[in-house]
């Protein structure tokens, strides 16, 4: 079973993370210019390097990638040790992700940018609601139908032994 868990989370990770960048890349590119993707994993890193981030070139951008696969391996971690604690998740998985992107982006945005190197920034109604809402088809789906994919080929696996 610890096999197929780690391959669940990891898919998960994979794909949430890959699925915001992309999302990232697509509707903040035509506001950041050219160097889109570089800016957007080095405004990553600056929640750790602070400013200077932005100054770091390729390293910084990769640090900026491993920190937005990181959190997105500790989302999909946390999504599937909670799985089995809660029925909504087992019956509504896709309510279940739409809840879980607004938990991430709760988290993200009132607890871990705050006490980051970023800190504290207003918070504007609109680019909230768009980010809550790649949140939530980016990441949040994702991870839940991964994860519930993943327990309920184990409860059918484990209603035919």
């Amino acid at each position: 079973m610890f096999k197929g868990a780690l391959t669940a989370i990891l898919l998960a990770t994979f794909a949430a993370a890959t699925l915001d960048a992309l999302a990232a890349v697509v509707f903040y590119g035509p506001v950041l210019g050219k160097s889109t993707v570089g800016q957007i994993f080095r405004g990553i890193a600056s929640a750790a390097f602070g400013k200077s981030a932005f100054e770091g070139g390729k390293i910084m951008a990769v640090d900026g990638v491993i920190f937005h696969y990181l959190i997105a391996f500790c989302f999909s971690v946390f999504y599937f040790l909670i799985y089995p604690l809660a029925k909504i998740m087992k019956n509504h998985p896709v309510v279940a992700g739409m809840l879980y992107g607004i938990f991430v982006w709760a988290v993200m945005n009132l607890l871990v940018i705050p006490f980051s190197k970023i800190g504290s920034r207003p918070m504007h109604w609109l680019p909230a609601i768009e980010a809550v809402l790649i949140l939530i088809f980016m990441v949040g789906i994702p991870i839940s139908l991964i994860i519930h994919s993943h327990y309920q080929s184990h409860l059918e696996h484990d209603e035919v032994d």
